[in-house]
Formats: C-alpha cells, sequence, structure tokens
C-alpha cells in the first residue's frame, strides 16, 4: 500500500512539474515574442533616423507612437509576468497542500495497518482458543467412539459364539437325517438290484435262444449268397456281350462327302435339326434335300427341311469335299437361321437378250411400204414395228 502511494505521490508531482515546465515554456515564447518587438521598433527607429532629413517631424509623431507602443507591450509583460508569477504561487500552494494532504492520508493508513493488525492478533488469539476447545472435543469423542466400538464388539462376539452353537446343533440333525435317508436307499437299491438280476437272466437265456436262430439262419443266408454269386456271374457275362453289341451297333458312320451331289442316310436314332446338325460342314454345304423337295440352302437362310429323321436318305450338294463326317448326336439343340441374299447373288450380272429391249425397227403405211413419219401427209394412217413384236398404229 505505502508502495501505492508513493507511486500516485510520484504521478502527482510529475503532473505539477509538467504544468511549471508549460507554464515556463510560455513564459520564454512571450518574452522572446518581446526581444523579438523591440527588435523590430529598434529596426523601425534606424529606418526613420534615416528618413528624418525627408519628414523630421513625421518622424518624430512616429517615435512618439512607437514609444507608446513600446509602453504598452512593456505594461502588458508586466502584467503577463504578474499573471505568471500568480499562477506559480498557486501551483506552489497546491503542491503544499497536495503533499499535506498525502502526509495526512499516509498517516491514516498507518493508523488502519495498525488497527488491522492488532485485530488480527485478536482473532488469532480467539481461534486458537476455539481450536483448544474443538481438540479437546475431538478427543473426548474418540474417546467415546472407542468405548462405544469395545462394547459392540463385545456384543458381537456374544451373538457369534450363540449362532455357532445354533449351527452346530443344526448341522447334527442334518447329519442324522441324512444318515437315515441313505441307509433307506441302499436298501431300496438292494432290492432293486436283486430284481434286475433275474431279469438279466431271463434276457440272456432269451439271447443264447435267439443266437441258436442266429447261426441256422446264417447258415441259410450264406446258401443264399452262393446262389446270388452264381447269377451274378452269368449277369456279368451278359451284360459283356450286350457291351460289346451295342459298342458294335452304335459306332458312328463315318462318310466322305465329295464334291457336287451325295447320297447320305440318317443313321441317328432320334431327330435332330438339320442347320445344327450340318453346321460342321461350314462354307463346304451348298444345299441338302430329301425326296419330297424340302431343302436347307443355308447361304439363302431357307430351311423348309427342319429336322432329320432317322431311316431317311437325303441328298447333300458340295461345294468342297469334306472327309470322314458323321452326323453329330446333338439331341435338343437347335439353330435358327434366317432369310437373306449371299454376296455373290447380289453381284451376278443379268444376262440380257435382243428382245428385251424394245427398239423401233420401221415404220410403214397401210400398203406395207416403209415411209418416214416426217414425210407422210397429215392424217395418213401409219404402223409402227417394234423389236419385241409389238405394232403400234398412230395417225399423223
Amino acid at each position: 500500500m505505502h508502495a501505492d502511494y508513493t507511486l500516485e505521490i510520484a504521478n502527482l508531482n510529475a503532473a505539477w512539474d509538467a504544468q511549471v515546465a508549460g507554464l515556463e515554456n510560455d513564459l520564454v515564447v512571450l518574452n522572446q515574442g518581446l526581444v523579438d518587438s523591440i527588435t523590430s521598433f529598434d529596426n523601425q527607429i534606424l529606418a526613420l533616423n534615416e528618413l528624418m532629413s525627408g519628414n523630421v517631424s513625421s518622424l518624430e509623431n512616429q517615435i512618439d507612437s512607437l514609444q507608446l507602443d513600446s509602453l504598452v507591450l512593456a505594461n502588458l509583460l508586466d502584467t503577463t509576468i504578474a499573471n505568471y508569477d500568480v499562477q506559480l504561487a498557486g501551483l506552489n500552494s497546491n503542491i503544499t497542500d497536495l503533499t499535506t494532504e498525502i502526509a495526512d492520508t499516509i498517516a491514516s493508513y498507518e493508523a488502519q495497518i495498525v488497527s488491522l493488525t492488532a485485530s488480527h492478533n485478536a482473532e488469532i488469539v480467539v481461534i486458537n482458543a476455539s481450536h483448544d476447545s474443538v481438540v479437546l472435543d475431538l478427543n473426548n469423542a474418540a474417546a467415546d467412539a472407542a468405548d462405544t466400538a469395545l462394547q459392540l464388539l463385545n456384543q458381537t462376539i456374544t451373538d457369534y459364539e450363540l449362532d455357532l452353537d445354533n449351527l452346530e446343533f443344526s448341522y447334527e440333525a442334518q447329519i442324522s437325517s441324512i444318515t437315515s435317508t441313505y441307509d433307506n436307499t441302499i436298501a431300496v437299491l438292494n432290492a432293486e438290484d436283486a430284481a434286475e438280476d433275474g431279469l438279466y437272466e431271463i434276457h440272456i437265456a432269451n439271447l443264447q435262444a435267439d443266437s441258436t436262430q442266429f447261426s441256422i439262419d446264417l447258415t441259410a443266408a450264406n446258401e443264399n449268397v452262393q446262389s446270388l454269386d452264381s447269377q451274378v456271374s452269368l449277369l456279368s457275362a451278359e451284360n459283356s456281350e450286350l457291351t460289346e453289341n451295342l459298342a458294335y451297333h452304335s459306332a458312328p458312320l463315318n462318310v466322305n462327302l465329295n464334291q457336287g451331289w451325295n447320297m447320305v442316310g440318317f443313321g441317328l436314332q432320334e431327330q435332330m435339326d438339320a442347320a445344327a446338325s450340318l453346321e460342321v460342314l461350314g462354307n463346304k454345304l451348298h444345299l441338302i434335300k430329301d425326296n419330297n423337295a424340302a431343302v436347307y440352302w443355308p447361304e439363302f437362310g431357307f430351311n423348309s427341311l427342319g429336322v432329320l429323321i432317322p431311316g431317311q436318305g437325303y441328298q447333300i450338294r458340295m461345294y468342297e469335299e469334306h472327309l470322314e463326317f458323321t452326323f453329330p448326336y446333338i439331341t435338343g439343340e437347335r439353330l435358327d437361321v434366317y432369310p437373306q441374299v449371299p454376296v455373290w447373288a447380289i453381284e451376278m450380272e443379268i444376262p440380257s437378250h435382243p428382245n428385251d429391249s424394245r427398239n423401233l425397227i420401221r415404220v410403214v403405211n397401210m400398203l406395207g411400204q416403209e415411209v418416214s413419219p416426217d414425210d407422210a401427209f397429215t392424217g395418213e394412217v401409219l404402223l409402227y414395228l417394234y423389236s419385241d413384236g409389238t405394232v403400234e398404229k398412230k395417225q399423223k
């Protein structure tokens, strides 16, 4: 707190010093103004002295005026200095008053500090006294709590011993009950064991009788197995013979298809799609047809043949030969074809005959004489003969 007061006093002194310095600066500025004015007046006097030869009376008047102005300025300067002195005296008085006020404030703060210190010491004494009282009360309470805990522990021990006696009596009663129940259970189990032994003996006798019958049945089964083995041998021999026959009859029939027309028979046992069956021939195939003139012509996407029928014969025309052809077994497969025109057919030239074009051969009159239409007279009937054998009759 003393530091704060000292800092505040220092700030006030600095502010006052700044104000005094400002006033002194203003005084210096005013003095310099007066000096400058006097210098200017002196210069004017010198100028007037130089002009005295021209107009002495005028110069004297000007000198009087300047002297009057100088007196006025001197009075103004004296008044200003007096005012500054008054203000300075007031500031010094204020400084003195503030110094006195600060000293009083410091004295007051020191008195408050002394009072607070005394009050603090008194409170410490009271707190110490209260603390001693609280400690005494706590010690008394701890002693009472220890007595109470000891009494509770003694009562707990007594209760525990009583509960232990009760448990011991209860355990002895339970052990007696369990022993009695065990003896009864053993007696029942012995009776049931005797009954089960009798049943086991009867069951064993039945099993022995069943074993004898099983031996008889096993002998008969062995005889049946031998008979079945003989039948299996016969069936295996028949199966081998049937396999050989099946392999012989199911072997594929290979046909060499030459360029041009060929006659083939369809040897599979199921109907097959004609387009799918002959797809392997590719561009070598020209067409295939049956005896009813039904045709499959792949180049034009035309298929009136549809399917190949088992046992039927077909005529196949080939562009190129294809060796060892056999009809594939493709049951259920189908190759869709769509109408089209091959490129070679599109590029074919159309043959022309003289009679295919209609040209005028000659013009004759009704007497059969050849005439020129330009030379005939108006109204004459003419016959126009054309190369296609047609005749037109016109009148000019």
